[in-house]
């Protein structure tokens, strides 16, 4: 079964690697303590920075099986597992690289 426990820890992230990608329609981002909503226009780009924490805990201990099962969406309540992950809240930002058409 998969904890709904809060844990917190300090983290100093290493950076891994950037996704960009570019929205494919209109959307809000509703940004956490902002009563306003902030409006994504259909192009704009969106970043994605991946790093990582030795302080983030590992996902539990579990079979090959399982894993595959869980990858697949065919695992039960009981085979339920999971992978830690930390998401910070958006920001606003300027794209620093080439402008490309």
């Amino acid at each position: 079964m998969v904890s709904s426990e809060t844990v917190s820890v300090n983290l100093k992230p290493t950076a891994g690697f950037c996704i960009k990608t570019k929205t494919v329609q209109d959307a809000l981002y509703k940004p956490v303590g902002n009563d306003s909503d902030l409006p994504l226009g259909k192009g704009m780009k969106i970043f994605m920075n991946v790093a990582w924490d030795s302080n983030v805990p590992a996902p539990p201990e579990t079979s090959e099986e399982i894993i595959e099962k869980v990858l697949a969406g065919t695992e039960d309540q009981e085979d339920a597992w999971y992978v830690p992950i930390v998401v910070s809240e958006g920001r606003l930002d300027a794209d620093k690289g080439k402008h490309s058409p």
